[in-house]
């Protein structure tokens, strides 16, 4: 038998793709010409191509939502830096932390969209949904380069771009911080796998090859910093590049360590600035004062919940407080959540037997969520769905692996194959559906707080949040409502008591808004706002000298309030000092007030009468 009879005759090998080949071997068929469709004739950009379109369609009414009041306002709408882009403004970016953070490259994304579209969130939000989509795009390019299987990375990657756990980073402005270091994570990963491929080659040109190495190499630090410069969570990369060492196979060395040495210094120094900067935010009023077991069974089961939720994305809110032992649904959850933990820890020891997959998987979700699993409570709550964008990767991989493995059996398992598409199925549309829900929700503020109220009821924050909200859109009542469920829930913060008393005053309601002053200025003395609405009550009433004596104490406080100058100005007036009334009109006039240069005009023309 010549050579081109042997190639002849050999049978092509299985691919092992997750999507089987259409038709079978060896059969014959009488009818030779027929195309039959085959899975693996779909082109990569078609394949992904799809994918990248639904994610677009899907977060597109993600264009319509407005600015949210949490961390909207700070980071964007009132943030100093970003109005002017000039080089100062650059270098001020760079060059200094803002609201305990240090993310400069993310602000300067802000700084450019603001010097576009200003207030307008359009842009930001057209940004955030692009960022996702290319992301989605390396995730598939990151795990088909792991898993050599297109099929796998496609469900990884559509998985990853529909799941309701990621909409809090694409919906949410401000978590643009999410989206852009996982986009310069993902290309370090990328390109650190092009590094071992070149590093791995033998038939290669030995120079060529050191070239593309090299390039790689520098590559992958660059991409790393950048990353870093978008959010410090992405310090862990190095621990990830370790675990793609140990996935590949790669022979262990101090190659392998000294390689990742500049790594390891650039996360040890943007470690201890994300340390530095966020040493403020790190919460003593619940997490803290609780003893160990209960911070450590929490832990535990913040731990759990970021696993279930991966398969059961419900109960899904702005805010997950602090359970609170003593609670009617404390003991059970949280202590069981240790128990359940080490079971799929042991599965996971248990599948090293036979694949490096899961154990890879695993690690890597535990590596890229460790930071945030609240060891030291930072942020006031005990998961948050944003944390998963990157993580979740991992136990996506798990999951399409072991239906990989259950798809590549033995034939006659037809009846698990089409199971195993209907798992798909469901869990797509699961997803789908409770995507396009939670999307909704991001709509506005008040959409939002309404949510997270339906999830936690006996959580006051959401009630401040949500009344601060209504009163912006004229619905006192929702406000008063709201602001009064915090009262009932914890008595002790003044600025809400200020905020109900002037919508009492506003109602005309003085009796109850001067009790809320009261109690605002008994818990915090100085707040000037609530001297100087306090004084005006008492100027209603009567009260005089007690309403200048407010006056007075709210300018103390704040020596260029203009409120308080006018009103007090007034108050003269009333007791016919008008040369104090002209005194203090003058001073509010030269703060731009107009109101008291009217007065002033006013009090002239009745003068030269």
């Amino acid at each position: 038998m010549d050579e081109s009879q042997k190639k002849k005759s050999r049978t092509k090998p299985s691919t092992g793709n997750f999507i089987p080949k259409s038709g079978r071997l060896n059969r014959p068929s009488l009818v030779q010409n027929k195309k039959v469709f085959s899975w693996e004739k779909i082109p990569d950009p078609i394949l992904i191509g799809g994918i990248l379109l639904f994610t677009f369609v899907l977060y597109l009414s993600s264009l319509k939502n407005g600015f949210i009041d949490w961390d909207d306002p700070m980071y964007i709408l009132e943030n100093p830096y970003i109005k002017h882009l000039t080089p100062a403004s650059v270098a001020r970016i760079f060059a200094g932390l803002y609201n305990g953070n240090y993310h400069p490259l993310t602000t300067l994304t802000w700084a450019v969209e603001y010097s576009i579209a200003g207030k307008s969130s359009l842009l930001y939000h057209i940004d955030n949904l692009g960022l996702h989509v290319l992301n989605v795009l390396l995730v598939f390019r990151f795990i088909k380069g792991i898993a050599g299987n297109r099929y796998l990375a496609a469900i990884v990657a559509f998985w990853f771009g529909i799941h309701p756990m990621h909409v809090e980073s694409v919906a949410w402005i401000s978590e643009r911080k999410d989206l852009l270091y996982s986009l310069f994570f993902l290309l370090s990963m990328i390109t650190y796998l092009k590094y071992l491929h070149h590093s791995s080659l033998s038939n290669e040109d030995p120079l060529r090859s050191g070239k593309k190495r090299k390039k790689y190499y520098f590559l992958t630090i660059l991409f790393f910093l950048l990353s870093l410069l978008s959010k410090s969570a992405a310090v862990v990369l190095p621990l990830a590049m370790l675990l793609i060492d140990y996935l590949v196979k790669r022979k262990w060395s101090s190659t392998v360590f000294i390689e990742k040495i500049p790594f390891f210094i650039l996360s040890l120094v943007f470690g201890l600035l994300a340390l530095y900067s966020q040493k403020s935010g790190i919460h003593t009023d619940i997490g803290l004062i609780l003893p160990f077991r209960e911070r450590f069974f929490i832990l535990n089961y913040g731990f759990f919940r970021y696993l279930t939720m991966l398969f059961f994305p419900y109960g899904m809110s702005v805010l997950h407080p602090y359970p609170v032992p003593g609670d009617d649904g404390f003991a059970a959850p949280v202590y069981l959540s240790l128990f359940f933990n080490l079971i799929i820890i042991g599965l996971v020891l248990f599948s090293m037997k036979y694949s490096r997959k899961h154990f890879f998987g695993f690690l890597f979700f535990i590596v890229t969520i460790i930071l945030v699993l609240q060891i030291l409570p930072v942020g006031g709550t005990y998961i948050s769905e944003r944390y998963t964008y990157i993580p979740y990767i991992g136990l996506f991989y798990i999951l399409v692996s072991v239906m990989q493995f259950l798809w590549q059996r033995k034939p006659g398992t037809d009846g698990l194959k089409i199971v195993l598409f209907v798992i798909v199925l469901a869990i797509s549309s699961e997803f789908i559906w409770i995507t396009n829900d939670r999307i909704r929700i991001w709509n506005n503020s008040e959409t939002l707080w309404t949510d997270a109220i339906s999830k936690y009821p006996d959580y006051f924050q959401s009630y401040l949040f949500r009344g601060l909200q209504r009163n912006k859109n004229r619905n006192p009542d929702g406000a008063l409502a709201d602001f009064t469920s915090y009262i009932r829930i914890k008595a002790d913060n003044p600025m809400v008591y200020h905020e109900r008393g002037n919508i009492y005053f506003n109602k005309n309601k003085y009796d109850s808004a001067f009790i809320d002053y009261n109690i605002a200025l008994l818990l915090d003395p100085t707040m000037q706002e609530a001297y100087n609405n306090r004084g005006v009550i008492k100027g209603i009433r009567g009260d005089i000298k007690g309403a200048i004596a407010d006056f007075n104490k709210a300018i103390k406080l704040d020596p260029v309030y203009v409120h308080a100058f006018r009103n007090r100005g007034y108050a003269w007036m009333k007791i016919n000092d008008s040369k104090a009334a002209i005194y203090d009109w003058l001073k509010a006039a030269n703060l731009g007030d107009t109101v008291s240069m009217n007065y002033i005009k006013k009090y002239n023309k009745q003068s030269v009468r």
